[in-house]
């Protein structure tokens, strides 16, 4: 008896766990950023010319590498490889950057 009191107990548990929502159980925000008070400058290289849509510095206490650098033992890239806004890492306004690839897909993007 004690045996089916403790498999029904773990039926009701595994079924009262599966009815929970995926979207419930999704909703805790481990960690979140906010890039909005960043001050944006003028794209300097890419083909699309506009002012305020992107910056190298960070939010305040971030350390940012703003060079390319190969990975150990990699060969170096040829100089004039690649443009000012994207040597390194960047923080660019979403529909600017959409713009100056053709969209590549990149106006999917919903958080960016």
């Amino acid at each position: 008896m004690k045996y089916c009191a403790t498999m029904s107990t773990l039926v009701v548990l595994i079924i009262s766990c599966l009815s929970i929502p995926v979207s419930v159980m999704g909703q805790k925000v481990v960690f979140e950023e906010n890039f909005d008070g960043l001050k944006l400058g003028p794209s300097q290289e890419e083909g699309v010319k506009k002012n305020n849509v992107w910056t190298k510095e960070g939010p305040k206490g971030w350390a940012i590498e703003t060079e390319f650098k190969p990975k150990k033992g990699a060969a170096k890239l040829p100089d004039g490889l690649g443009i000012t806004e994207w040597m390194g890492w960047s923080f660019a306004d979403h529909a600017w950057w959409t713009q100056t690839a053709g969209n590549q897909g990149r106006g999917n993007w919903k958080k960016a």
